[in-house]
């Protein structure tokens, strides 16, 4: 009988991508460092998000999780955990999957409730996925990449005694091309790239165009010295908007509806414009300034944090940004020398993510897995 890695995560254009892509990285670690097989327990997935599963050797099983197209999800889910407990287990079994070793849970919407329940049915461990420490876990394992001046005591009361805990951004969940360029010196340059999460819920690509429109009417020869990547995301919503802008032949500007060299093209570039979550390590990992805006309430502790410390520059959520906002950033970089960095040294950046994490995750996760079947 084949033994499994089970993944819960959802993905929408309303709730975005990090979560479903970030799994999907560590599940790739997973698979080149062990023997088990993969599965992943979603939502019904956009035709957009089913392309990411593509060569990825891991099984997709998608349940009907009726609350996800309703807002607030988590509090709806919460509300709903037996339901999506039930159809969860039942896909398993009517794919004939019965031993889980590990179930990786990445869900705002999910806690102890539902993680006791699925223990308690597959006699598994849990590694629990989550920043927010507004809920309590059933966790074996507790990962939380983010940067918080309190991370010990953040999740006081809220789990076990005995969780092994894994904090901080040295263990983000990185693709292996983010630390292929890790090692390379960053060169101060005008280049930004710009990119708001897989499906930009908020609309901010479209703000940041409209923006780049403006100074293109304002002071073209002052643009000209920018060079600027938008990537719009696979599940962009806005995507016919901001195809207009594609006609508009906007010179220093290159739109993309998604670009698999993420990397290569991120570390080309001395700026970034962006959402808070995981692309903020990925920036970091590569030494590239980052000005950030808040796309979800999740974002905005780690992201006014991150600022505090010089790291990044937090310039609003997204609900009090508007293109201006985007035209100052993109005036101000024009205006900078281009033998300097606007908010960090890169190198200190790149110190704080090294851009391991997937592998530090599973080396981690295989340990403790051992450890509990040797006691056993």
């Amino acid at each position: 009988m084949s033994t499994y890695i089970a993944f819960r995560v959802d993905a929408s254009s309303e709730i975005g991508t990090g979560h479903l892509v970030r799994c999907l990285t560590l599940a790739k670690r997973y698979l080149d460092k062990t023997d088990y097989k993969i599965v992943f327990i979603t939502n019904e997935l956009p035709s957009t998000l089913l392309s990411l599963f593509a060569n990825k050797k891991v099984n997709l099983l998608q349940i009907d999780v009726k609350h996800i197209r309703e807002r607030p999800v988590c509090e709806n889910l919460v509300n709903n955990w037996e339901e999506d407990l039930l159809e969860t287990v039942n896909i398993l079994s009517s794919n004939n999957i019965r031993k889980v070793d590990l179930f990786v849970v990445d869900h705002y919407g999910l806690d102890y409730k539902w993680e006791e329940g699925i223990k308690s049915i597959y006699d598994t461990k849990t590694l629990i996925i989550d920043d927010l420490a507004n809920r309590k876990h059933s966790a074996n394992i507790l990962l939380d990449t983010n940067l918080h001046n309190n991370s010990s005591v953040r999740y006081k009361g809220l789990i076990g005694i005995d969780v092994l805990c894994l904090f901080g951004p040295s263990f983000a969940l990185l693709r292996e091309e983010f630390l292929e360029y890790h090692s390379q010196v960053k060169v101060s340059n005008k280049s930004v790239i710009a990119m708001f999460g897989g499906s930009d819920p908020t609309g901010e690509s479209f703000k940041l165009l409209d923006a780049i429109v403006d100074f293109n009417n304002k002071d073209s020869d002052l643009l000209s010295g920018l060079k600027i990547y938008v990537v719009a995301g696979k599940a962009n919503k806005h995507i016919e908007k901001i195809k207009h802008f594609k006609t508009l032949n906007l010179q220093s500007v290159e739109i993309f509806d998604y670009i698999d060299n993420v990397a290569e093209r991120m570390a080309e570039c001395s700026y970034a414009i962006g959402a808070g979550g995981t692309s903020v390590w990925e920036r970091m990992c590569l030494g590239v300034q980052s000005f950030i805006v808040s796309v979800a309430e999740n974002q905005l502790e780690a992201s006014k944090y991150l600022d505090s410390l010089g790291y990044v520059s937090f310039i609003g959520e997204s609900n009090e940004i508007a293109s201006k906002d985007y035209l100052e950033i993109l005036y101000t970089i024009a205006k900078s020398k281009s033998d300097s960095f606007l908010i960090s040294d890169p190198e200190l950046l790149k110190q704080i993510v090294p851009g391991n994490g997937c592998e530090l995750v599973v080396n981690k996760t295989i340990e403790y897995l051992n450890r509990s079947y040797i006691l056993n």
